[in-house]
């Protein structure tokens, strides 16, 4: 997965006799202080938690700032988080963002403010004239202004804004009726030695982009979050007493719980805060963007992951730009927990599954030995193990551990987002291949609890695009998870592939499990805007490779036109006789 400018923060109060101690983690993408408190397993945890999380809840890693390259060497990338439009003649920005309502009707949402807060600056980067190092305390500050980064054409770095809000006529959820969107492409400059020099431009080619929307409350309520850290100390008489407290708010300019984030606000007594929200029904949105400087990110990147359903999109080649729009319809989740024993039996399925990983992932790391039980005291010690939904050893691991653990399911709150899929080496000889204009090749969708982050692949002897997903087979209240498939392909990469016209094709869809077992689903093709679309559902989960392959369909030869009967004679023997008919009965000649 590529960098993320979201937040993630959390906050330790520690009372230890004997030592002053003070504790405080704060990331986002950008490490300001950090106190990292190993994760021990107790005596009595038999089992070693592996997590596959997904993309986590909070608002936190929803709520993205765009970030400028930095003036030191190694400080290269960047981040553009996509402002809304206000005219035809901006680029790089949110055009529109849509609920599309139970009818079909499509309304537009009306935007209502960016996030009230901005970064200073981190990483070497400058926001507002100040550089990150050397400067102090509070890291956030509250502003109502559009742009945070100031662009530059010449160096194809278009103004850069942050997370919006926006609210939908007809639509709410448990925390009111405000929507955070967010739309970002990461990329780099291209002078990593001086990236802030006169010939160092912005490389979106090999760009990772970001589309979230997400349900939150907006208030000023902080009183969830512990905003204050306290230092302790002992006397040489054994008493302890608190010898500082220091409010974080005031000093750093952002609290955050896992449900929540607060920033400094315009009055000191209200700060601003966004905290996510659960949607009553799973709504259906679509965010159209207006490209330009970034517009090759559609280059190189141009598959995309979703989690959503039902998925369109849509690419229009304009004079001075691009067009491109993502829909589907909200879904749910499942993380997935795979509890391990911590025993020499568990730490070797581990290492097995680490060799899978790398084998199925392509990299060129050694196997690790089976047999070397060296780090097994360590490993063993661990308190939790995770690995992303997209990151790619996360099937193979899935496969690994599935047999020897027990499963434990949790569902995630409803989600809606649209990612650049990563190409490999295994991707691009197909790829490249029939793809002739930036515009977005395909879009693949499911509520597995873990997708392929890459492109379908194409077998080329039978004719399929294969996908691999991974997911429990039960829910977390024990009843058997159904699974769905969308597959959105460009008509001009589908041509390519199987050859001719096929928007009339059939899809053959083959569910197979790693066990041998094979399901055979026939999707009808559906034709939109230059994009072929298949979905099928109703099949189980475990690890399931998705086969794909497109049937054409057969012309039948017309029909000729029938020749009109007319009367003719016929002769039998010395029998003459006339015939309403087209030739004449058997044992009679023409005459």
């Amino acid at each position: 997965m590529g960098q993320n400018t979201g937040m993630n923060l959390s906050f330790v109060n520690l009372k230890q006799l004997g030592k002053k101690v003070t504790a405080l983690i704060i990331t986002f993408g950008v490490l300001l202080s950090c106190l990292i408190f190993t994760n021990i397993a107790s005596a009595n945890e038999e089992k070693l938690p592996f997590i596959f999380p997904g993309r986590g809840d909070s608002p936190s890693n929803a709520i993205l700032f765009s970030r400028p390259p930095g003036d030191s060497p190694g400080a290269y990338p960047m981040n553009h988080v996509y402002p809304v439009c206000s005219g035809a003649n901006d680029f790089d920005c949110i055009m529109n963002v849509e609920f599309i309502n139970k009818d079909g009707k499509s309304i537009s949402g009306k935007f209502l403010e960016y996030i009230l807060a901005a970064p200073l600056g981190h990483e070497g980067g400058s926001y507002k004239g100040t550089n990150w190092e050397g400067t102090g305390p509070p890291y956030w500050y509250p502003t109502k202004e559009e742009v945070i980064v100031k662009g530059n054409a010449k160096k194809k770095i278009p103004d850069g804004s942050r997370s919006s809000i926006w609210s939908f006529p007809g639509l709410s959820h448990s925390g009111g009726n405000t929507y955070l969107v967010s739309a970002q492409t990461n990329s780099a400059v291209t002078n990593w030695e001086s990236p802030t020099a006169a010939n160092s431009i912005a490389d979106w080619r090999d760009s990772n982009t970001l589309l979230t929307i997400t349900p939150v409350r907006v208030d000023n309520d902080i009183s969830e979050i512990a905003t204050t850290y306290e230092t302790f100390e002992k006397s040489a008489d054994g008493k302890v007493s608190n010898v500082s407290t220091v409010n974080l708010l005031t000093r750093d300019g952002v609290v955050s719980s896992d449900k929540k984030i607060c920033f400094l606000g315009f009055e000191s007594d209200k700060p601003n805060c966004y905290s996510k929200a659960e949607d009553s029904e799973y709504p259906r949105f679509r965010i159209t963007l207006r490209l330009k400087l970034t517009e090759d990110f559609l280059t190189v990147r141009h598959w995309f992951m979703a989690r959503a359903s039902g998925i369109k999109v849509t690419s229009k080649k304009e004079s001075e730009s691009s067009i491109v729009t993502f829909e589907g319809t909200t879904i749910k989740v499942s993380t997935a927990t795979a509890l391990l024993p911590r025993t020499i039996e568990g730490y070797k399925v581990f290492l097995a599954a680490t060799n899978r990983g790398y084998a199925d992932s392509g990299v060129n790391n050694a196997p690790l030995d089976l047999n070397d039980l060296s780090g097994f005291p360590s490993w063993q010690s661990v308190g939790t193990s995770s690995m992303g939904e997209i990151d790619p050893n996360s099937i193979a691991f899935w496969s690994a551990l599935e047999p020897f653990s027990t499963i434990r399911v949790e569902e995630r709150s409803p989600t809606w987002s649209f990612e650049t899929a990563n190409i490999s080496g295994k991707d691009v000889g197909w790829l490249w291949p029939c793809v002739h204009r930036p515009h977005i090749s395909g879009v693949v969708a499911s509520n597995a609890s873990i997708m392929r982050p890459s492109p379908p692949r194409w077998n080329a002897e039978n004719q399929t695009l294969d996908f691999r997903i991974a997911s429990p087979h039960l829910n977390q209240n024990g009843s058997v998870a159904e699974g769905f498939y969308n597959l959105s392909v460009s008509q001009e990469v589908a041509n390519c592939l199987w050859g001719g016209d096929v928007s009339k094709s059939k899809a053959e869809v083959s569910i197979i499990s790693d066990a041998g077992e094979k399901k055979i689903f026939v999707s009808a093709t559906s034709s939109s805007d230059g994009y072929l679309n298949f979905q099928v559902s109703g099949f189980t989960y475990s690890v399931n490779t998705i086969s794909l392959k497109l049937l054409k369909a057969v012309a039948t030869p017309p029909t000729k036109n029938p020749i009109a009967p007319k009367e003719i004679v016929c002769k039998k023997g010395k029998t003459i006789k006339k015939f309403k008919a087209v030739k004449c009965p058997a044992g009679y000649v023409k005459k």
